[in-house]
């Protein structure tokens, strides 16, 4: 994509006037709309076993022509485009002698690590699945079969959920 928004190709070639150009373009941004739909949870613990591109199509295919699908699209197709100007500009950039900045970042570095306090601890706690774990606790009869939490918005669920594409 040029700066002018336009797409060019290396051969200058405009994409709309090549066969199947304009369903190829559609497949292609409507593979990243799908990929997005699916959240970010796609890729929780326990969802090894789920067939993400069937849970990836079931979504597409149950929020298409609804207002919020309508709305992704077109986050979709501008987030594709700005992407697109950024690695044009990469390309770009990547064509410049960067040495002596290498260099002075480098120094800059060795500054920056000779001041460093190394004596704090921080500790991050996931509690995802804690909220299933504590029912699982109240209700020992829902350890071994698929159960989620949550009222309105699902909270969490437990590993056997996971299996099915449950995700929080």
């Amino acid at each position: 994509m040029s700066d002018d928004g336009k797409y060019q190709q290396d051969n200058d070639e405009d994409p709309a006037t090549l066969p199947n150009a304009k369903a190829e373009v559609a497949v292609v941004e409507h593979d990243t709309l799908k990929y997005h739909l699916l959240g970010p949870s796609l890729t929780k613990a326990g969802q090894d076993a789920v067939d993400q591109q069937k849970v990836s199509e079931i979504i597409y295919n149950a929020s298409k022509g609804s207002k919020y699908f309508n709305n992704e699209e077109y986050k979709d197709k501008n987030l594709t485009q700005k992407i697109e100007k950024i690695l044009a500009r990469k390309r770009q950039l990547e064509r410049i002698d960067l040495t002596s900045d290498l260099r002075r970042a480098e120094e800059y570095i060795a500054e920056l690590e000779l001041s460093r306090d190394l004596s704090q601890t921080v500790v991050h706690v996931d509690c995802d699945a804690f909220y299933a774990a504590v029912e699982e606790l109240d209700h020992p009869e829902l350890k071994h079969v698929p159960m989620a939490v949550g009222k309105g918005v699902l909270t969490t669920c437990n590993y056997h959920a996971r299996k099915y594409g449950c995700r929080s």
